[in-house]
Formats: structure tokens, sequence, C-alpha cells
């Protein structure tokens, strides 16, 4: 995924090339007016172990059932855990 500024001038089905990352690699939060909100080094993560596994469960299952209820189910979770 790529993430970009409104204004970057880049449109849906342009091309380029993206080096891949290393292993210390630092992503980037960025804030509408572009400036740095806080930076992810190579290996951090956004939610614990435990949220991301039971994200995980959940995504598996409202992928096997296709079912609203199920998609809902881990999306309260997700906007749960980003509210914490």
């Amino acid at each position: 995924m790529l993430e970009l500024n409104v204004d970057s001038k880049i449109k849906k089905d342009d091309e380029g090339d993206l080096d891949e990352p290393e292993s210390n690699y630092v992503m980037h939060m960025l804030a509408p007016d572009g400036s740095v909100q806080f930076s992810l080094f190579g290996g951090e993560r956004i939610f614990s172990r435990k949220s991301t596994k039971s994200f995980i469960r959940k995504a598996i299952k409202a992928e096997r059932t296709k079912e609203d209820k199920d998609y809902k189910a881990l999306g309260r979770a997700i906007f749960k855990e980003l509210q914490a």
C-alpha cells in the first residue's frame, strides 16, 4: 500500500518503481499538511500481538463466511483498538 498526500499529482494507474524496503526501514505517518506525526521503525507494531491475532481470526472468519456481521465485528474491533 502506498499512501500519498492529496497534492502528490499521482493518479490511479500511474506506474513507477519502488525500492525494496531494507530490514531497518522507517515508516512515517504524516499529517494532512505533510508533517511527520510519528515514525515506526522496522519491526515495531501499531497494535499488540494479542490484538493482531484477534484481528486475523476475525478477518479469516469474515472472509470464510462473507457475512456482513463478521466484517462489522472486525471493523468494530479495529476501531475500538484505535480509540484506545
